[in-house]
């Protein structure tokens, strides 16, 4: 058996395998885009070294209810050799809504990836990294605790680890995030 056939079916032999599994698409905390999983790495075999770069990125998004969220994200990658590279994300985030106004510095996140197998045909990446939080999550308006989507930061610590397969045309990866803590967020839902 090739060997560009016998790394994705271990992988997707040793995920068939687990008696009970749980997954869900990319998280509050956006690891989906740290390291070995982020979506758009390229793959280039003619340049040895990656150059460093700098990515500032900026969304708006809503809510079902009045929130209106605005995030600016600073992704800053650097090239340690030909096949380590370090990320840090910073991200500010603004909301303005019917139940307050909040501002702030986002979750800070750091990843390491590393290059543990390439060849002609594809490369596979692993990333070990956290998140660390601003604040726990417990901002207020008035005394009264806000939502989730008020908030500046997720309030909690997280180791962050994960794998990548990508050729050409496909990147295939997978991750898990582990909170170390709960946030202190008192928010509750009343009628």
């Amino acid at each position: 058996m090739p060997l560009t056939f016998r790394v994705p079916a271990l992988i997707l032999l040793l995920i068939i395998s687990l008696d009970d599994t749980m997954a869900q698409g990319c998280s509050d905390a956006g690891f989906c885009t740290m390291g070995a999983m982020k979506p758009d790495q390229p793959f280039n075999k003619k340049i040895e070294l990656k150059l460093r770069s700098m990515e500032i990125s900026f969304y708006r998004g809503t809510t079902p209810l009045t929130p209106i969220i605005y995030v600016a994200t600073a992704d800053l990658n650097f090239s340690i050799n030909s096949k380590t590279s370090f990320q840090v994300k910073l991200p500010y985030q603004a909301v303005s809504g019917q139940l307050g106004n909040t501002s702030g510095l986002g979750d800070i996140s750091l990843c390491l990836t590393r290059n543990i197998f390439t060849s002609e045909k594809f490369d596979i990446n692993f990333s070990i990294g956290g998140k660390i939080a601003t604040n726990q999550s417990d901002k207020d308006e008035g005394g009264f605790p806000l939502p989730m989507y008020y908030q500046t930061s997720l309030g909690t610590y997280d180791f962050i680890t994960g794998v990548s397969f990508i050729n050409r045309n496909w990147l295939f990866a997978t991750g898990i995030q582990h909170p170390f803590n709960r946030n202190e967020n008192q928010f509750l839902w009343t009628a």
